[in-house]
């Protein structure tokens, strides 16, 4: 891959989501599969009947500025289901690559938080899986994530904190009052990895290479409940 762009507005019930995605062919011509996570992480306990057939809402993918033909796949456990992803769902799409041939994926889609969006202690959280990068030869050239708080998630200026130094060996009751005397505060997975400024997180890497063997997870949350 040779770069990613990420964009997201978190709003309290859902966040929008862009993605712009340029994928090279550095061999023969080929065709190849691409797959966008469609369902969250407890798909592997339902029966394939519970499962949403429509996780992510709005969802348009375009490949060179037309528009990509879906087909939506649930993997069952009889697949052979080589990685770790603890997702079932995907939504897929083919693509084809002259030798040496450069495309360009753009998608865009709004997701529920409480679909998407794994809730602890009844206050959701924003997520996005970066491991998916760890299937594709090679690393991610440029890699630029960045996530904007709207007002309606918290009203006035916020402070960042560390998750794991926030609510380290906290109980679930001590962690909801936590987030009840703290109304303006957004705690972050590994902090010294990003970037703030005001109401925006950001996180850039060059040759960036997901590890398969390990989630690798960019979380912003739990987001406060509104005054």
């Amino acid at each position: 891959m040779t770069s990613a762009t990420v964009n997201a507005v978190v709003h309290r019930a859902s966040s929008l989501v862009t993605c712009d995605y340029e994928f090279t062919n550095e061999g023969d011509a080929c065709k190849v599969r691409l797959a966008l996570q469609d369902s969250g992480t407890d798909d592997w306990d339902k029966e394939d009947g519970d499962l949403d057939k429509e996780v992510l809402k709005g969802l348009k993918i375009t490949v060179d500025g037309k528009d990509a033909s879906l087909s939506r796949t649930v993997l069952g456990e009889d697949d052979d289901y080589e990685s770790h992803f603890d997702t079932r769902q995907w939504q897929t799409f083919d693509v084809d690559f002259a030798k040496g041939q450069s495309v360009r994926v753009h998608t865009s889609y709004t997701a529920p938080h409480s679909v998407t969006n794994l809730a602890e202690h009844g206050v959701p959280y924003f997520c996005y899986s970066l491991e998916t990068g760890a299937t594709w030869k090679g690393s991610i050239g440029a890699l630029n994530i960045k996530i904007d708080f709207a007002s309606d998630v918290v009203n006035g200026s916020i402070k960042f904190v560390d998750q794991d130094e926030a609510l380290k060996d906290l109980s679930d009751k001590d962690i909801e009052a936590f987030w009840t005397s703290h109304p303006d505060t957004v705690a972050c997975l590994g902090k010294d990895s990003y970037e703030f400024k005001d109401r925006t997180v950001s996180y850039s890497n060059e040759d960036y290479a997901p590890d398969a063997s390990e989630a690798v997870m960019l979380t912003f949350g739990p987001l406060v409940k509104k005054h």
